[in-house]
């Protein structure tokens, strides 16, 4: 079988005018679908470095990335990617962030709408559909993000506040409380 990711021996070095600084060095393992994996270590680890390199945002200078058993490039898409810091648009409201990458990628389906209206009541957000991000607790914040996240339905990465990140099937995710 197949593993869902694959990470093989991947170098990554920051580069400035001032020197190089090596990110990470030799990093291999696998995970199979439906497994979960933590990554924890100290502030400066690579930690962030590893998760951009994973959901397609920086290209290893050396080694190999498969997601499915096909190479995740810079720019790759079916990977979702949930920040600690929330990124909202201000300008949008709570269901407009929710559904910004099915706008972005002309996914606006009945199916994916309905989609959209389960989510917000599972995660506690539909009284909150016309409010706007600064409204929000950071906590509710976070759930606008993860409500983002099962458009890209092959994999998710989640970033709070020691890293974690998550490989699940389909796109629902179980749900959490709203309180």
């Amino acid at each position: 079988m197949t593993p869902k990711l694959e990470v093989n021996g991947v170098d990554f070095s920051y580069h400035t005018l001032e020197g190089e600084t090596k990110a990470l060095s030799d990093i291999s393992f696998h995970v199979n679908s439906g497994e979960f994996l933590c990554i924890v270590g100290p502030s400066g680890c690579g930690k962030s470095t590893l998760l951009s390199l994973l959901a397609g945002l920086l290209a290893p200078e050396r080694g190999e990335i498969l997601l499915d058993g096909v190479s995740v490039g810079k720019g790759a898409s079916g990977i979702g990617y949930m920040l600690q810091r929330d990124h909202l648009f201000e300008w949008r409201s709570v269901y407009q962030n929710v559904t910004l990458g099915l706008e972005l990628h002309g996914q606006m389906t009945k199916e994916r709408l309905e989609l959209v209206e389960r989510l917000l009541v599972e995660y506690g957000l539909d009284k909150f559909r016309q409010k706007r991000p600064s409204e929000l607790s950071g906590g509710m914040k976070q759930r606008v993000l993860l409500a983002q996240a099962p458009w890209s339905p092959s994999c998710c990465f989640w970033m709070n506040p020691s890293v974690l990140w998550t490989i699940r099937q389909g796109f629902l995710f179980p749900p959490i409380s709203a309180g």
